[in-house]
């Protein structure tokens, strides 16, 4: 994007360097020490030897003077290398000096031999090495000469181009492959970073073509690493969702156009018979009567809708009050007892009457009164319906009917909007198809929660749970008003 900040892969790129780099930089800085300190270690242990070998060409003879042995030199040279050395005797005289007029700075009064840099005579860099060591006792008649504790001056210098030049082919060998490796890194990582965001990138131009003509469409992840996999796959997840939301916004909107379209088709045709020609007073009221009881069931479809959509964007609030749950039984149930007794339905309130419960009035008064019409609506004929509460086990309500069963299939779908066993009965009655949505919708605004299942002896019972706590003693009866319509 036109003015952000430099690029995830160029940042990947340069972290995944800098790492590299500093690693190969500081592990490589640590080997040439070490290496470098190896080399003038072993230089200097060199030099100490090539003294020693030096204080072995001279022979002490008590009191006679010191005599280098003959042939020395050119022996030390041959097995030892070219070299500058120069003897003094203990009292600082010098005693041999090879080549000849190569001049050495005298020791210190030390034993251990000493190392220092300096130049020689020739310009060149050398190395320095000196010390005070015994010479070798000589032997005179075939008697070993006793050691006279006296001590001869040593000094040995050499050239140190060769450890300069060691060093330097090893840095070469070193440096070279260490930049080598940090930029075979860099491009690696460059590549797989680009390849990696390649995929990002792919998806992200799949997402700018998602639009509402294709709502089905889905993230293809093929390739995508599992670091980065998470993230889509949530959003295909909310993809789905989102489908899922619109498919069943669609069926809503066709189910709502389908329940709405009955009653005014049926209004249309009872306006449209009675305006064909004159007729009486009573048969006005007959129509009139027929037209406004479609008006209600249109006006509880509206209603229950409204509800729901308030319920479902959280606009309803909830306010608790003592509820005589019995009472509220018999209060929702009368409005259907007419129906049932025409069905030949046996009703029968078997919750306790001194069962009070902490609860929404209105809203549970809803639930109540559409689980009882809906048991009224749909229990066969000469059948009987029963209401229950089991406090111990959590059960604030249960509606039960002698049935007919719920077909398996359609269980999960029950409280689906519009949803009906038998296509039928759509229009019967005043039963506008969501009650049960609604009963969903007002228990979960309740905290409550509400299942159906088929009973082993072909009854159905619907169920509304909740904890323990949402039950009190009854401490007075009141009055109720009339239940509402579902």
């Amino acid at each position: 994007m036109s003015g952000g900040g430099p690029s995830i892969q160029r940042r990947l790129t340069v972290s995944i360097v800098a790492i590299v780099g500093v690693s190969l930089v500081a592990c490589s800085l640590t080997v040439y020490a070490t290496f470098t300190r190896r080399v003038w270690r072993d230089f200097d242990a060199r030099l100490a030897q090539d003294a020693y070998a030096v204080a072995l060409m001279v022979e002490e003879y008590g009191d006679r003077p010191w005599e280098v042995e003959p042939g020395g030199f050119e022996a030390f040279e041959h097995m030892r290398g070219p070299a500058s050395v120069e003897l003094w005797m203990d009292d600082g005289s010098v005693l041999a000096r090879a080549p000849d007029g190569t001049e050495l700075p005298l020791p210190a009064a030390v034993t251990a031999p000493v190392f220092t840099d300096l130049t020689l005579r020739d310009g060149r860099p050398g190395r320095l090495c000196q010390a005070w060591l015994q010479p070798r006792q000589g032997h005179e008649g075939g008697v070993h000469q006793a050691p006279t504790g006296r001590k001869i001056g040593i000094a040995v210098a050499r050239n140190i181009e060769e450890p300069i030049a060691t060093i330097a082919g090893f840095r070469v060998l070193l440096w070279v492959p260490t930049l080598g490796v940090i930029l075979v890194a860099a491009l690696v990582a460059s590549l797989s970073i680009r390849t990696m965001l390649g995929h990002v990138k792919r998806i992200s131009e799949d997402i700018a073509a998602l639009d509402a003509s294709s709502p089905g469409e889905r993230l293809h992840l093929r390739g995508v690493p599992g670091e980065l996999r998470p993230p889509f796959v949530k959003l295909n997840e909310l993809l789905s969702r989102i489908e899922a939301s619109r498919v069943r916004e669609r069926q809503f909107n066709a189910d709502v156009s389908h329940e709405l379209r009955t009653p005014l088709s049926g209004l249309r045709s009872i306006l449209e018979v009675s305006a064909s020609r004159v007729r009486s007073a009573a048969e006005y009221r007959i129509t009139l009567a027929e037209a406004h009881a479609i008006v209600r069931q249109m006006e509880t479809i509206v209603e229950n809708l409204l509800m729901l959509a308030r319920l479902g964007s959280g606009q309803m609030s909830v306010e608790r009050e003592e509820i005589a749950l019995a009472e509220l039984v018999d209060a929702c149930f009368a409005p259907y007892a007419e129906a049932a007794r025409r069905k030949g339905l046996h009703f029968e309130n078997r919750v306790p009457t001194a069962l009070n419960v902490w609860s929404d009035g209105h809203k549970l008064r809803l639930v109540v009164a559409n689980l009882c019409s809906n048991a009224t609506e749909y229990t066969a004929e000469g059948g009987w319906i029963a209401v229950e509460s089991h406090p111990e086990g959590g059960v604030v309500l249960a509606v039960l009917d002698s049935g007919p069963s719920i077909p398996r299939e359609a269980v999960a779908r029950l409280f689906d909007p519009f949803f009906r066993l038998d296509s039928s009965r759509s229009g019967s009655g005043e039963h506008c198809g969501i009650g049960l949505t609604l009963v969903r919708a007002l228990c979960g605004a309740l905290g409550y929660g509400v299942e159906v299942r088929n009973e082993v002896n072909g009854s159905v019972a619907f169920t509304v749970s909740s904890g323990s706590d949402c039950f009190l003693p009854m401490r007075a009866s009141r009055p109720l008003a009339e239940a509402p319509s579902p």
